[in-house]
């Protein structure tokens, strides 16, 4: 039987909400995931860089995150909260792998793999997959993470809405999700959603919502507190470990 890790630790490094009055929120998303395997270093990834590297830069020393430590970098769109930390500034290792989404013309892809990105739709690892793309012109992609009981879902803005993940999850035979993280595009007014949320969850077997980024404040408190029974918050400085 092949060999999955059993959990994974994930810090959010920027959000719209900071749950610490030491970090600084800001409209944007960034993730820092550290998996654990078998008798290898971690697996250590950052999921979407945020707007502004001063920010990301700011908030990961303080929570302890070390992006020299990274071995992927992840963009799930090209939008500026989600890509403007690592057009900004932030500086990479040379063995670092950037993935990012194929933009919307064949001249554009090629000089982005001349300057050694990855593209989204040719990424392949034993361990971390890709799902997409969602949106034409625009395209975003989640991340999938797979671990012993079940995948991990990362999302940046899902822009299209969850209706539109879980039709692809299911048209790809992702039937056993363990937790989702990220931004869900919602707000509090989304009521049918809600009501829609409760159903998948029972049908892919999910243990936790983590909103973040595209999910407004109230949302977020209904999904934790109505869905799993959570009394806290999701934003800046965030960390859990799953499962």
């Amino acid at each position: 039987m092949k060999w999955y890790p059993e959990f994974l630790n994930f810090t959010v490094v920027v959000d719209d909400i900071s749950i610490d009055n030491r970090l600084i929120p800001s409209h944007g998303l960034s993730i820092y995931i550290d998996i654990p395997l078998a008798e290898r270093e971690n697996l250590c990834l950052l999921f979407d860089t945020g707007s502004s590297f001063k920010i990301l830069d700011y908030n990961a020393r303080i929570l302890g995150v070390r992006c020299d430590s990274l071995n992927y970098i992840f963009v799930s769109l090209w939008r500026k909260c989600h890509i403007g930390g690592l057009l900004t500034g932030l500086k990479t290792k040379e063995n670092i792998k950037i993935v990012v989404p194929p933009l919307f013309n064949r001249d554009s892809n090629e000089k982005l793999k001349e300057k050694g990105y990855i593209l989204s739709s040719c990424f392949k690892h034993e361990l971390l997959s890709l799902l997409g793309p969602f949106g034409d012109r625009i395209k975003e992609y989640v991340l999938l993470i797979r671990l012993r009981d079940g995948y991990v879902v990362f999302t940046g803005c899902l822009r299209l809405g969850l209706e539109k993940l879980f039709t692809r999850l299911r048209e790809n035979g992702y039937t056993k999700i363990h937790a989702i993280i990220g931004g869900l595009n919602l707000s509090i007014l989304d009521v049918m959603t809600f009501e829609y949320l409760k159903t998948v969850i029972e049908e892919f077997q999910i243990k936790i919502i983590y909103p973040l980024h595209s999910t407004a404040p109230q949302a977020r408190r209904v999904i934790l507190k109505n869905l799993f029974n959570l009394d806290m918050e999701c934003g800046v400085g965030f960390s859990a470990t799953i499962p």
